[in-house]
């Protein structure tokens, strides 16, 4: 690891990332792209059903080029079909999300997604 954290993979035009919002499951890569480098983060979220998560999309100016494919300013998100998972009794939607955006707008666009959804029980 460099000072910067980040490894760079021997196969390709990788990069592994572990940023602020790195946890188990999410994979961050950096991906050499047309208009600069992109970053690639792979998330999944529990407990937001897709709806709300295409609703956000839409409401943020992204747009749908294709089913599940959306296109922004600063980069593009692929969203995965709606599941369910199992916590003991209780059933939890869960959505896995492509997101390859720009590395000088990830942090901030991630951190805008993530604010969203954010969600306390109590």
């Amino acid at each position: 690891m460099t000072a910067t954290n980040e490894a760079y993979s021997p196969q390709g035009p990788f990069a592994i990332m572990r940023g602020p919002f790195f946890f188990e499951g999410s994979q961050i890569w950096i991906i050499r792209g047309e208009g600069g480098p992109l970053r690639e983060e792979k998330i999944e979220m529990r407990g937001v059903f897709l709806d709300e998560i295409l609703s956000y999309f839409r409401e943020t100016g992204w747009q749908e080029v294709s089913p599940g494919l959306w296109r922004g300013k600063c980069g593009s998100v692929e969203a995965g079909l709606q599941e369910e998972v199992s916590l003991g009794s209780v059933r939890l939607p869960s959505v896995t999300l492509v997101f390859r955006l720009r590395r000088r707008d990830h942090e901030k666009v991630l951190s805008s997604f993530r604010s969203r959804f954010l969600k306390a029980g109590g």
